[in-house]
């Protein structure tokens, strides 16, 4: 599964496993970013496990 979205500044990328962050939409910008912040160690958040 593969969809996007427009936003105010850029648009929202989304596969089966992870949610980007990109300015043209463009799935071949996904493929070299990074993670902005430190990696969620696993946790529950109301009800959901999060890794």
């Amino acid at each position: 599964m593969k969809e996007w979205f427009k936003y105010e500044l850029g648009y929202v990328n989304i596969d089966s496993e992870n949610i980007y962050l990109t300015g043209s939409g463009n799935w071949s910008e996904t493929k070299n970013l990074e993670e902005k912040t430190r990696k969620v160690s696993k946790k529950i958040i109301e009800g959901v496990q999060v890794c």
